[in-house]
């Protein structure tokens, strides 16, 4: 949910100062050799936010990994309000047994 997946593709301002840089690291790391580490994902993000194009991009590299990805975006911000109306959907998902079934 409105995850920082700021990389190096968004230049080297990535706009969170020095204490993002292991973050870049990280997802740049990530994303040049993308692995399984879950069997589902819920991505999410707020349309007016400027995190919804590093959000968008991910959900690619997370499927290139075997992993089913259910995004959302949602006509709202970086906020709380916003990450309440889909924590419920999020933890469906993600709570899904192989079968589809709930666990």
């Amino acid at each position: 949910m409105s995850g920082s997946f700021v990389s190096a593709d968004a230049g080297t301002d990535h706009g969170g100062g020095p204490v993002f840089d292991p973050v870049v690291q990280f997802v740049n790391r990530y994303r040049e050799r993308p692995r399984h580490v879950a069997d589902r994902l819920f991505v999410s993000c707020g349309l007016y936010e400027p995190l919804i194009i590093p959000n968008r991009s991910m959900v690619p590299i997370f499927e290139s990994a075997g992993m089913r990805v259910r995004y959302v975006e949602a006509r709202d911000g970086h906020t709380w309000e916003n990450w309440r109306d889909r924590l419920r959907d999020a933890l469906l998902w993600t709570a899904r047994g192989p079968a589809g079934e709930t666990t």
